[in-house]
C-alpha cells in the first residue's frame, strides 16, 4: 500500500457490494444482512450524517453496545471520509470524548444520556430502542431523516480516505490512564488483509467475534479479516456459554476471534450439546492466559477431568513494595483465581519452581476471590497492588516463596 492509494472500510465493502451482492455479509441474533442490504443501509446512514451536518474529515465518536447500527454508523462515516471515535460504553465519556477531539457523538438510544454531560459536541441517535420521547431537545433522531430527500454537497465522494488518513480512533487504559489509539486506513487494511491470509480465511467462512466493536482486535482481525477476505462476519449477542454455542452453531462460526480473558466464562463451562461436532476450525486473537488457552484446545473429555489441567484459572503478576529499607524495593506478587471445585496444591507450586529461573519466581502467590477485568477483558492489577504484601487475614490463601527458593510454604 502507497501512502496515497484509496483504501478504507467503506471502499472495501462496497467493492464486495458491487461483485456479490446476494451473499451474506454479516450475521447479528437470528438475521444475515446480504450485501446489498448493507450497502443500502450504509449509504442511507450516510447521507443522514451529511444531512445532520456531518463533514469530511471530522471525528465522530460512535457511542453503542453490540448492535447492527454500530456496525452500519462505523462504515457510514468511512464512506463520508470522517473519523470513527470508538468510545467505550463503560468507559470515562468525557476523557475520551476529549482524547478524541470529537465534534460528534453518534450513539444507541440507550447511550443518549450521555448527551448531557458533553457541551459543545452535537449529538445523534440511532437505531431502534428506549422511547424517542425521552430524548433531549439537543438529541437528532436520525432516523427521522428521509435519505432519499438530503441533497448530497457537491464536496461529498464516497469513500475518499487514503491509506494515511486516520480511519479510528480506539481507547486503552482506564480512568487517569485512558489514552488515545489512532489507526490509519493503511493500518487497518494491513491488518485485515494478513488476518486473511494467516487465518485462511475464504468466502465459506464465518469469523464470529466475542470482542466488542470498541476493541482493536474486532476492527483488525474479527471485521478486517472477513471484508478482506469476502468471508461472513458475525457479532455476539451476549458473552454466556448457551448463546456462544448456540450462536457458533447457527452461524456455522469457522473462526472466532477474541481478546484476553474474553473466552473466560465459555472455558469454564459444563459441557454443551452444541458443542459437540462444533464448526470451529480457529481461535485468532491475543492475551490468552495460558490455563484457559490449553482449555480451549483441549477435547471435551480431557476438559472434564480435573486432574488433567491446572487449579488455576486467571492470574495476575505485579511488584509491591517490601517496606523495608529506603522502601523502593519491590517484591513480585501473583494474584490467582481458581475452577470451581479445586484447591491449590503445594506440589503445583513446586513446579513453578521448576519451570522459572530463580531471580524470576514470584515471592508471593494469593489466592484470590476474583481478578477484576476491563471492558475488554484484560485482568487489572493496580487494586491488588495498592492493598499492599498479602497476607491471610485480608488476602485469602497466601503462599510465600522459602528462603532457599526451591518451594512455597502456605502461610499461616
Amino acid at each position: 500500500l502507497q501512502p496515497g492509494t484509496r483504501i478504507s472500510l467503506g471502499l472495501m465493502l462496497d467493492e464486495r457490494a458491487a461483485k456479490h451482492p446476494g451473499e451474506v455479509c454479516f450475521l447479528f441474533g437470528d438475521r444475515a444482512h446480504r450485501q446489498s442490504e448493507v450497502k443500502y443501509r450504509v449509504d442511507s446512514v450516510a447521507k443522514g450524517l451529511v444531512g445532520a451536518g456531518v463533514r469530511h474529515g471530522e471525528r465522530v465518536g460512535v457511542l453503542m453496545g453490540t448492535r447492527p447500527s454500530a456496525f452500519t454508523v462505523i462504515a457510514a462515516l468511512s464512506r463520508i471520509g470522517a473519523t470513527a471515535v470508538l468510545l467505550r460504553p463503560e468507559g470515562e465519556l468525557v476523557v475520551e470524548a476529549e482524547l478524541g477531539q470529537v465534534a460528534w457523538v453518534i450513539s444507541d438510544p440507550e447511550h443518549a444520556a450521555g448527551a448531557a454531560v458533553l457541551d459543545g459536541v452535537r449529538w445523534g441517535v440511532l437505531g431502534s430502542g428506549s422511547d424517542r420521547s425521552e430524548l433531549s431537545r439537543r438529541v437528532i433522531d436520525l432516523e427521522l431523516i428521509d435519505p432519499d430527500a438530503v441533497e448530497l454537497p457537491v464536496w461529498y465522494r464516497p469513500n475518499p480516505q487514503r491509506a494515511t488518513d486516520i480511519a479510528f480512533v480506539v481507547f486503552t487504559g482506564e480512568r487517569d490512564t485512558t489514552r488515545a489509539v489512532q489507526i490509519s486506513n493503511g493500518r487497518w487494511a494491513r491488518s485485515a488483509l494478513g488476518t486473511a491470509s494467516a487465518a485462511a480465511l475464504g468466502p465459506g467462512d464465518t469469523v464470529y467475534s466475542v470482542t466488542p466493536h470498541q476493541h482493536s482486535s474486532a476492527l483488525l482481525m474479527s471485521v478486517g479479516g472477513a471484508v478482506a477476505a469476502g468471508a461472513r462476519f458475525a457479532m455476539a449477542s451476549a458473552g454466556d456459554p448457551g448463546t456462544f454455542w448456540a450462536e457458533v452453531r447457527r452461524y456455522g462460526a469457522t473462526h472466532v476471534s477474541y481478546t484476553w480473558a474474553s473466552l473466560h466464562d465459555i472455558t469454564l463451562a459444563p459441557p454443551d450439546p452444541n458443542e459437540q461436532h462444533h464448526p470451529i476450525r480457529m481461535f485468532m486473537g491475543s492475551g490468552m492466559p495460558a490455563n484457559q488457552w490449553r482449555r480451549v484446545v483441549a477435547p471435551s473429555i480431557a476438559r472434564r477431568a480435573v486432574d488433567a489441567v491446572p487449579s488455576v484459572d486467571l492470574s495476575v503478576a505485579y511488584g509491591v513494595p517490601d517496606g523495608g529499607g529506603n522502601g523502593t524495593a519491590e517484591v513480585l506478587v501473583v494474584a490467582v483465581t481458581l475452577r470451581p471445585g479445586v484447591e491449590l496444591t503445594g506440589a503445583e507450586l513446586a513446579r513453578v519452581c521448576d519451570r522459572l529461573p530463580a531471580s524470576q519466581r514470584p515471592s508471593y502467590v494469593q489466592v484470590v476471590p476474583s481478578i477484576p477485568l476491563t471492558t475488554w477483558s484484560r485482568p487489572i492489577w493496580r487494586g491488588l497492588r495498592q492493598a499492599g504484601l498479602p497476607t491471610p487475614g485480608k488476602s485469602g490463601t497466601v503462599w510465600q516463596l522459602d528462603v532457599d527458593q526451591a518451594g512455597y510454604r502456605k502461610l499461616p
